[in-house]
This record gives C-alpha cells, structure tokens and sequence, in this order.
C-alpha cells in the first residue's frame, strides 16, 4: 500500500471471543487489514476464556498479518488463569500485547496500551480509604506481559522567562 504523506491507516478490532473451534474465522479480517490498513489495534477480549488452545487458533489466525499490530487483554483473557503463556503465544504470532507500556508503528504512529488491571489500579487510587466501590469486583494481577518498557510520562511545561 503507498504511504499518503500525514496519515496512517490504522484498523481496530475489539472483542473477538476467539474460540478453539473458529480456526479460518478471521481470514476475512486478516485479508480486508492486509489490504486496507498500515496497522492494526485489538482491544480486550482476544480470546473467549483465557485458555491457550483459544490463543493458539487467534495467533494461527493472525499469522498471515502483513502489518504491525498491538493488542491489549480484557478481562476474559485472564479467566484460564495463563496470561503469561497466552501472551506468548500471541507474542510469536508478532501481536505486541501491551501492559502499561507502548509500541510504535513505521516510525509514525504511538500506540499505549493498559491492561484492566491498570484501570482497577487507577480506580482504586480514587478510591475513598474505606476499601472497594459497591459493585465493583477485586482487581485481577497485572498480566506479565511487557518486557519492562513501560511508557513514558506525559511531557511537562516550563515557562522560561525572556529579558
């Protein structure tokens, strides 16, 4: 695909539930990004329990992505309890799954990535001192997926005086 000056063509697909028995469900997807995006963004729920029989099908499935793509978790990728080796599994199909870090695509587009764990954290800081929201359910453990880049802190403004 030539690359317009100013833009990036970025695809995103959240919620995919993929399960173990939906091997070729995503060719579609896969094909239409090929052809029409310079990269592509999967929000939560990459898998339908967490299991890794269900990541090896998406991975299998997204093998044949041409362009870069990053993905974060939701909260049914934690349920089978192997965040680690979904990750991956994921990470060998070269879907960056991100943790509270970033990645940048073609030197052209920064992509940040938080995992639901990350949010609870943040809720739990505006918390009152009390303990949980009513309703709310325990936070799940960061996922272990990153390397250890995390992402950096918003640029700060100074003010210099002239003359």
């Amino acid at each position: 695909m030539a690359e317009r000056q100013g833009t990036f063509r970025l695809a995103a697909a959240g919620d995919l539930h993929c399960r173990q028995d939906q091997h070729g469900r995503f060719r579609e997807l896969v094909k239409m990004v090929n052809g029409e995006a310079e990269g592509l963004v999967l929000a939560g729920d990459l898998t339908d329990h967490g299991l890794l029989d269900e990541a090896k099908t998406l991975a299998e499935a997204f093998a044949l992505l041409r362009v870069p793509c990053a993905a974060v978790l939701g909260n049914h990728d934690f349920e089978g309890g192997a965040v680690r080796e979904l990750c991956k599994i994921l990470g060998e199909a070269k879907i960056e799954v991100l943790d509270g870090d970033h990645t940048i695509f073609d030197r052209r587009l920064g992509i940040a990535g938080c995992s639901p764990r990350r949010f609870s954290d943040a809720a739990a800081a505006a918390r009152p001192p009390s303990g949980r929201a009513p309703g709310s359910r325990p936070s799940r453990p960061t996922s272990g997926c990153s390397p250890g880049r995390r992402a950096a802190p918003p640029p700060t403004r100074t003010r210099t005086r002239t003359g």
